[in-house]
């Protein structure tokens, strides 16, 4: 989903005193509006810090990318926590303060991969564990569609290709380069699919074209498996996503590393980006029965969210 324009910051002051090797810290955590649960990430962020003495000073309204940098400026953060891509383009200004972000896609990451001193974890679960769910949640699916635009989804592609042909699957593709093209994308797929999977990709599922797409499988009867737990509730039969919660206790993982090691910035590519460890799914029941569509017990008694 979209993230909106506003931009959030939060100074989250981490206070170190368990080390002998660790002085005091401060890390600003910026955020954007967003549909997704940042507030998880940093519940999650907070946790892995056991034993720091933790503050949260919440301050609206910071505009221009100018004023996100005078403000980062006033409180000389050791590092930078971004949350949503807004949030870590509002820094990209800022040098020498390591930035570690959170809820951005894979090709985000990718464009980011020779910039030093930005680390994190990225939204998309790889493609082998969302299809080990798919597989238990519909054990007859062979055939897997998906709506893509190869600018910025390609190499996930061709992963979930790679990773659906050793679980005996099929990733069957549909290019678009621009949201004009979606319709005639779905009408390619429409005969040849057991469901539809969807991607974080930018150009393909905004606010009016996630609807479209979740409207035309309910047309045609055709099962649509979401990346947020928003779709689930919508009307997507299954929806599966990071956890996000511990997506911030990798990101804190990062920090701590960042912080606690004097090594210089490059010397972390292994932090680049990290995908997800922990995966969550949510079901529609209502929309399972408008499709005829039974999930198998065990499957749902291990759901996260049942709508």
């Amino acid at each position: 989903m979209p993230i909106g324009k506003r931009i959030i910051l939060i100074f989250l002051i981490v206070l170190i005193s368990c080390s002998a090797h660790a002085g005091e810290y401060k890390v600003a955590v910026i955020t954007s509006d967003s549909p997704l649960p940042y507030d998880e990430v940093i519940a999650g962020f907070k946790a892995d810090l056991q034993g720091m003495d933790i503050r949260l000073i919440s301050v609206e309204g910071v505009g221009n990318r100018s004023t996100m940098a005078a403000k980062i400026s006033a409180i000389r953060p050791d590092a930078i926590l971004c949350i949503g891509t807004k949030a870590l383009e509002s820094v990209s200004a800022i040098k020498n303060i390591p930035k570690i972000y959170c809820l951005i896609t894979l090709s985000k990451a990718y464009s980011l991969a020779d910039t030093q001193g930005v680390y994190g974890v990225v939204i998309d679960i790889p493609p082998a564990m969302q299809f080990k769910i798919i597989k238990n949640a519909f054990p007859k699916v062979k055939r897997i569609g998906v709506i893509y635009n190869p600018k910025y989804s390609k190499k996930l592609i061709d992963e979930a290709e790679k990773s659906a042909h050793a679980m005996g699957l099929r990733v069957i593709g549909a290019q678009v380069h621009s949201i004009k093209d979606i319709p005639s994308a779905l009408q390619k797929l429409e005969n040849g699919i057991d469901l539809l999977w969807s991607i974080y990709d930018q150009t393909v599922y905004g606010p009016e074209t996630a609807k479209y797409i979740l409207l035309f499988s309910l047309r045609k009867n055709i099962p649509f498996v979401g990346f947020s737990p928003q779709f689930a509730k919508a009307g997507a039969l299954l929806a599966v996503y990071g956890n996000y919660r511990d997506m911030g206790r990798q990101a804190a993982f990062i920090a701590k590393k960042v912080l606690h090691n004097k090594e210089p910035e490059y010397r972390y590519p292994e932090y680049r980006y990290i995908e997800p460890r922990a995966t969550g799914f949510a079901v529609n029941e209502k929309a399972a029965r408008a499709l005829n569509v039974s999930f198998p017990e065990n499957f749902l008694r291990t759901a996260d969210k049942i709508y």
